[in-house]
């Protein structure tokens, strides 16, 4: 589909451009960059006719262009789909890994190969709930459903498994470290509340450790280079905080300030992050780990933005999702540009 059918583009200054992405009763659920753009996860608002339904899709800011990679299911029901950010084995930012979680079919690895994963992997009574891509030999990790949930992993397609942890709750958020030493992941504990854990890839080493436990929000891009920290929001309490959270036996965090969402930038030195602006509003906000109170905001937009950011790979984008009416839309807002309005 062409960005004049998918979504209706649309300058809102000469730094920030706004994809509506024309399909109602959908919204933002996931986004993971790759080579050729932002591929964003759409999930069907509760309690709409497309409640049940997902879909994929492609946007390219530069081009001011948005394509459907997978349409939704006619009907109630329907594929499952998810993605995951992979990285090619040179560590270079790769398309991400799109499976479809209900038939646990693997369409695209981070090579543009697709097929059936290992069918030993996941019996027939287990569903697939969570799954991430890392670099290392192109490994992929899983969580499966059931009343355990297991966290597999696997170094290719087709090749043996091995089990790296259980836990009793849902997987709510899994990903590699982009060194594919670590994997980390939260499960929930309780109602919104959710435990992020961290363990090596090798089994030679020490197990997993607790690093927080809260309403913790957790973005695509939250994990330094070689794992030894992670950045993340609290939600715990109503003044909402940025931490970063360092990954050892005992962990300490930094607070970054106030904020609802954060992610790392290319260069591990600054973030973007969703932070109220002076009327209340949620707004993309950059700034540097190193002075976190000095914050630069990037967009300006009535209604505020939504739950979700990021930055390029390139870290000219600073993306955050949107939502009005039910119809779902992403803000990109470019960070080499100085004017503000």
């Amino acid at each position: 589909c062409a960005a004049g059918t998918l979504a209706a583009v649309t300058d809102e200054s000469a730094e920030a451009v706004l994809f509506h992405i024309q399909m109602d009763d959908f919204r933002v659920a996931e986004a993971a960059w790759g080579p050729d753009g932002l591929v964003v996860l759409l999930h069907g608002v509760d309690k709409s006719p497309r409640a049940d339904q997902t879909s994929i899709a492609l946007l390219r800011p530069d081009e001011r262009e948005a394509a459907l990679l997978v349409p939704p299911a006619l009907g109630s029901g329907g594929p499952r789909y998810t993605i995951a950010s992979a990285l090619s084995s040179d560590g270079r930012r790769a398309s991400p890994l799109i499976a479809d979680l209900e038939s646990r079919l693997l369409l695209f690895d981070a090579e543009g190969k697709g097929g059936l994963l290992p069918g030993e992997v996941f019996p027939d009574t287990e569903r697939w709930e969570n799954l991430a891509a890392g670099a290392k030999g192109r490994a992929i990790v899983f969580a499966s459903g059931g009343v355990t949930r297991r966290i597999v992993a696997t170094d290719t397609l087709g090749s043996a498994y091995r089990t790296l942890s259980t836990v009793s709750g849902p997987v709510r958020w899994l990903h590699f470290s982009p060194d594919g030493a670590w994997v980390f992941y939260a499960h929930e504990i309780g109602k919104l509340v959710v435990s992020l854990k961290a363990m090596t890839t090798d089994e030679n080493t020490e197990g997993e450790r607790t690093l927080i436990e809260g309403k913790i929000r957790l973005m695509d891009d939250s994990i330094f280079q070689d794992g030894s920290a992670v950045v993340a929001a609290n939600l715990t309490n109503a003044d909402s905080r940025l931490v970063l959270v360092n990954n050892a036996a005992e962990p300490t965090q930094t607070d970054l300030g106030q904020g609802s969402a954060i992610a790392l930038a290319p260069d591990q030195e600054s973030f973007a992050c969703i932070a109220d602006d002076y009327l209340g509003k949620p707004q993309v906000w950059l700034a540097r780990l190193d002075a976190p109170a000095e914050r630069r905001q990037l967009t300006y937009l009535g209604e505020g933005v939504d739950s979700l950011c990021g930055v390029s790979p390139d870290g000219r984008w600073v993306f955050a999702s949107v939502g009005e009416n039910s119809r779902p839309g992403v803000v990109f807002r470019r960070t080499d540009k100085t004017n503000e309005t």
